[in-house]
């Protein structure tokens, strides 16, 4: 394990050019600055911004940049000349009106007046998620296209911004923001690059001023467009709703109480893990935390876990360079090559044997797994209001935060208090919440708590019987049927006795619920999974999802014809149509228990041997088409319940029965 050595590591992760153009660009000499940069209102006035319109070239972007840093000066030095609380606060929030969310951007105005380089720096980080956001309204209205694109760079870059803001606007937003020639602000914080007192708080200034320009600049856009084609309706973007971050994860680790903040404040302060030119961010983290400002501690709290992980990855792979802002023809080191199972010359990525698994599982449940919550794209582009960030995720954050500090502590009698021990617990014991093998646990054992639900279906026994049933279908008896004969009258056919009794409808399904568990008790190596067991896995959720919708289905119909007909509203077809629900509900049921054990069957063989995987999903592939047609036939447009049945006949589980299916084998206590 890493312990001084951490320490080799540059103690800036800002690259010598980036360092140059943050440094260099504000200049620390007297006036003269830029005459009448203001309007009366507080906004930029364009007309003396000197900005070209044209940036391609390393050199233009360089000199736009130290441009930049004059206007930047030019704005601070204005408003120091002035009250700047007063200033700011009562011009500009009128001018954020055009953002999804203005208090957003008053926010970042109350955090400069606090005037310490932690609330500028988050200050930043705040105003670039909440300006990409907007930007991304903006284009979307004005384009009328149907996806925003995911990067700020090609936001910025699209002629739609242009044709509303103008090009100069434009490149002092690419010089600022967007483009790694230039300051590339946004990646350069929200990456966890720049430590506070490397952030000139000029450019923090600047920042909500230019997002209020924009405002007067898009009114101006309106006014000019409604005048062109005669219309009386201004432009107005329409703003995407913020995405939820469900919670319901969120509780493994123990919740952090006020009076523990002391000891992880202490933790932190002593752990080589945070360097100390960061160690401001992390105890501000820890005061938003204690101050229920969730979404800012996770403002605070991403980044500086990537600028740490960053260290570590680079220390053990043996490449220190990667700790640091890389150059425009290098992608930054984040988390996606952090985390990721090779290096880019195809060697293995060693962060593993670092840090454990289960601290790896961790981060790719909370950033990676398409399913996860993938917390940081979503806080860094703008895409959850901050304001309603639930405080589980700030907890979740900085409990994982406080194991990776307990395994770098020059100080281990801390990993012995009370909060740190428990989270150590929690992480020891970790298992990923949301590999798609996770979550296909998850989804078999509702399907099989749908199928409970059948128990309130009345039966009819009258017109149905399984064997009346063969008799009458002739080439279409299917195998399920022989299937589960030959599982109920045979005792060496390999299926637990617990199990037969799961296919007779209205019997308690506790058996398949036991089978679920104790086969996820087995490790299923969810970390790097290789393609094909991926793909397995992928077919047997779809089958499940298809499997489930069906159910719902069939209960919601059933109970609602049931309820119709205690009321006497059915009319004639309508109760024959009914009486065939009923009359097929069993082998609906014995079709979807057949579901649920070859699924089950195919969860054990993994990981999949190399010969027999594909054709192991060729045969998926045709369960799936079973249950896609029985979810079509099942919907409540077509109940055409005497087909779903007959189609119950062609689902193949002689696969089932099969000697090697070790599945059958195992003792279900």
């Amino acid at each position: 394990m890493l312990t001084s050595d951490i320490w080799h590591i540059p103690r800036t992760s800002l690259s010598p050019h980036v360092s140059y153009l943050l440094t260099r660009s504000v200049p620390q000499s007297a006036p003269p600055y830029l005459p009448n940069i203001f309007t009366d209102d507080c906004t930029l006035e364009w007309s003396v911004i000197p900005l070209t319109t044209i940036l391609t070239k390393k050199d233009e972007f360089v000199d736009g940049v130290m441009k930049l840093g004059v206007i930047a000066k030019s704005v601070s030095a204005e408003l120091s000349s002035h009250n700047v609380e007063a200033q700011l606060l009562k011009v500009l929030p009128s001018a954020f009106d055009w953002t999804p969310s203005p208090e957003l951007f008053v926010r970042c105005v109350h955090l400069l007046l606090i005037g310490d380089p932690c609330a500028n720096l988050l200050s930043c980080l705040l105003c670039c998620a909440g300006l990409e956001r907007a930007l991304g309204d903006v284009f979307l209205s004005a384009s009328k296209a149907n996806q925003c694109p995911s990067l700020l760079r090609d936001l910025l870059a699209t002629k739609e911004l242009e044709n509303v803001f103008g090009a100069k606007i434009m490149c002092l937003l690419r010089c600022l923001l967007g483009h790694p020639l230039g300051l590339n602000v946004r990646n350069v914080l929200w990456h966890g690059f720049m430590a506070p007192q490397e952030l000139p708080k000029e450019y923090a200034y600047l920042l909500p001023v230019v997002v209020g320009s924009l405002g007067k600049r898009l009114n101006q856009y309106s006014a000019e467009s409604n005048k062109a084609t005669k219309s009386s309706c201004p432009f107005k973007p329409s703003h995407r709703p913020y995405l939820s971050l469900d919670d319901d994860s969120m509780t493994l680790f123990p919740v952090v109480a006020d009076l523990e903040l002391d000891t992880v404040k202490h933790l932190f302060c002593h752990s080589t893990f945070i360097l100390p030119s960061m160690l401001p961010i992390w105890l501000a983290a820890v005061k938003a935390v204690q101050e229920k400002r969730s979404g800012e501690a996770l403002a605070l709290l991403l980044p500086c876990m990537e600028h740490s992980l960053r260290r570590v990855f680079a220390c053990v792979n043996g490449c220190p360079e990667r700790a640091i802002t890389a150059e425009a023809t290098v992608l930054y080191t984040t988390f996606d090559e952090i985390l990721s199972p090779y290096l880019p010359d195809g060697s293995p990525n060693r962060l593993e044997e670092e840090i454990g698994a289960s601290k790896l599982e961790m981060l790719l449940d909370l950033l990676v797994h398409p399913e996860g919550p993938k917390l940081r794209a979503k806080i860094s582009h703008g895409e959850v209001d901050f304001s309603c960030v639930p405080q589980a995720f700030a907890n979740h954050v900085l409990c994982m935060a406080i194991t990776f500090c307990a395994q770098y502590t020059r100080q281990p009698e801390l990993n012995k208090s009370p909060i740190v021990s428990r989270c150590l617990d929690v992480e020891k014991q970790y298992v990923s919440l949301f590999h798609p093998i996770s979550l296909l646990r998850k989804e078999l054992l509702q399907l099989v708590n749908n199928l409970e639900q059948w128990k309130q279906i009345p039966d009819n026994p009258d017109k149905f019987s399984i064997t009346d049933q063969s008799e009458s279908s002739g080439d279409a008896i299917s195998h399920v049927l022989q299937s589960v004969s030959s599982l109920q009258n045979t005792e060496d056919a390999g299926l637990p006795s617990q199990l037969k009794a799961c296919l007779v409808k209205g019997t308690a399904l506790n058996p398949l619920q036991d089978l679920i568990t104790h086969l996820w008790q087995r490790p299923f190596g969810t970390l790097y999974v290789p393609r094909a067991d991926l793909e397995l896995v992928g077919l047997l959720r779809s089958i499940v999802s298809n499997a489930s919708l069906s159910i719902c289905q069939v209960t919601t119909t059933a109970a609602e014809r049931s309820e119709q007909l205690k009321r006497m509203e059915l009319r004639a077809r309508q109760r024959s149509n009914y009486d065939r629900l009923l009359s097929s509900v069993v082998v609906y049921h014995q079709a979807m228990v057949a579901v649920v054990l070859l699924v089950c069957d195919s969860v054990s063989q993994l990981p999949l041997d190399s010969g027999s995987g594909q054709g192991h999903i060729k045969f998926l592939k045709k369960v799936l088409q079973f249950s896609e047609n029985f979810n079509s036939l099942t919907s409540p447009d077509k109940n055409r319940w005497a087909e779903a049945g007959v189609l119950c006949h062609t689902l193949d589980t002689r696969h089932m029965t099969r000697p090697e299916c070790h599945m059958f084998r195992m003792k279900i206590t």
